[in-house]
């Protein structure tokens, strides 16, 4: 189970640009949020984590519920549409010692206007690295055109539950009483409540 979450960091462009980069501290779970705005023609959204350049990535992806496409090798992670305001969530499990599993879902104004539904896609993918948890992220377009201002990401985290999360005060001994029952129980130092 997972502590609460807290901000990591978060970056909105003050003028036009085709990167927002970001640093943060190493967390079990992060959940980054990305909304770009486009002006001009811009190309798909994508990602790298922590300056891998390496084909250590692969997705799958579905548009608007369509049949699944898939994308192995590749030097980046993708949000597939071109030319379009979106709005990103991404979900990852971040730790070390295994491939980072993503899941993203986003929606995307193609027309302005109440007229037209907009659409959406989900993907799924890995960062194949083994040895070390997300610290950057990177988002970039690479069309003629760029993110306008206002496009923004920020980033969340969280960690894994630990014994001092869940009884940060209690020592070897303390005594807990069942006050419907009467029933006294021990702490025994781990998570392991005794009845006496």
């Amino acid at each position: 189970m997972a502590s609460s979450w807290q901000r990591l960091g978060s970056t909105t462009l003050s003028s036009s640009g085709d990167t927002m980069d970001l640093t943060i501290t190493a967390k079990d779970h992060l959940k980054i949020i990305i909304h770009t705005i486009k002006t001009g023609s811009v190309d798909n959204t994508s990602f790298r984590f922590n300056t891998d350049t390496g084909n250590n990535y692969t997705w799958r992806v579905s548009d608007g519920g369509g049949s699944d496409s898939t994308q192995a090798n590749y030097n980046y992670l993708r949000i597939p549409f071109a030319n379009a305001d979106c709005f990103s969530e991404v979900r990852i499990v971040n730790y070390a010692g295994r491939e980072k599993l993503i899941g993203m879902e986003t929606t995307v104004i193609d027309t302005q206007g109440a007229g037209t539904a907009p659409e959406r896609t989900e993907v799924v993918g890995k960062w194949t690295n083994t040895s070390n948890q997300i610290t950057a992220v990177k988002c970039w377009q690479s069309g003629s055109g760029s993110f306008d201002t206002g496009s923004t990401m920020t980033i969340f985290g969280t960690d894994d539950d630990v014994l001092g999360n869940v009884y940060p005060n209690l020592t070897n001994g303390a005594i807990f009483e069942e006050s419907d029952t009467g029933k006294h129980y021990m702490f025994d130092g781990s998570q392991t409540w005794n009845e006496m």
